[in-house]
């Protein structure tokens, strides 16, 4: 599956791409191997795009916009990374790795904090905290208690998406009702994208996506033709109804 919407955002990748490797330095080759497992991943490819263009759409600068991408996609490799760690009854051994990993989630978890606050956000510290302790409750629902995909899913990843969405409308000054509207639309282009990739959940995704371009133009209301956002919406509209023309990157 790929988006042609990032054609558009070729300049913003590339200022993405190295801001995030500046921002990383450091630990750059002791991540180099969990990153190099994700470069195929569909989400690491293309939820910093979907970020960009919620951005891009409520008229923040470039240099937030591209911040603000680097920091959930940091976020997500940080859960990645957590996620490699299991539980003794499952065959996790107490060695140095077990420990690396968490040091370096952790350490991730803290530089996503210190970004938002070197970018002088601290108004989004709070939906930080709510997002991070939503997505430790989705991996309780599904390593504990054995939810359903779906419900997992929703805590662990959706709420990625949600929070993205919900932080550019509150950077952009929307009030509490636009900011609700934009956190549901990023609730629902997330699902919709993490469903895409699994042919037994298309059923499920095609909810999500009828869902995200009714809020779409509930928001929108033709105020912004043609936005990069809307082309979004209408690609993954594409991708469910038109498989065979959603190309794996």
């Amino acid at each position: 599956m790929k988006l042609l919407l990032g054609r558009e955002f070729d300049a913003d990748i590339r200022e993405f791409e190295n801001f995030y490797r500046q921002s990383l330095a450091g630990w750059w080759e002791e991540l180099y191997p969990y990153l190099n497992v994700l470069q195929d991943d569909l989400t690491w490819n293309l939820m910093p795009i979907l970020v960009l263009s919620a951005y891009r759409y409520n008229g923040l600068n470039r240099q937030t916009s591209v911040s603000m991408a680097g920091i959930f996609k940091t976020v997500y490799l940080a859960n990645y990374i957590h996620g490699l760690v299991a539980d003794e009854d499952e065959g996790q051994k107490q060695n140095r790795e077990l420990q690396f990993n968490i040091l370096v989630a952790d350490y991730l978890f803290g530089h996503v904090l210190k970004q938002l606050v070197d970018c002088g956000n601290y108004e989004l510290l709070d939906l930080f905290s709510l997002m991070i302790a939503e997505i430790n409750e989705g991996f309780v629902l599904e390593h504990k208690l054995n939810a359903g995909k779906l419900q997992s899913l929703a805590k662990t990843r959706g709420t990625l998406y949600s929070t993205a969405f919900l932080m550019a409308a509150k950077l952009a000054g929307r009030d509490e009702s636009e900011r609700q509207l934009f956190k549901e639309l990023g609730y629902n282009l997330g699902m919709a994208l993490e469903l895409l990739k699994d042919e037994i959940m298309l059923a499920e995704a095609q909810h999500f996506i009828i869902r995200s371009e009714s809020l779409f133009h509930e928001i929108n209301q033709g105020n912004k033709p043609g936005s990069l956002l809307e082309r979004a919406v209408v690609e993954f509209h594409h991708c469910f109804y038109r498989p065979e023309e959603a190309a794996v990157i």
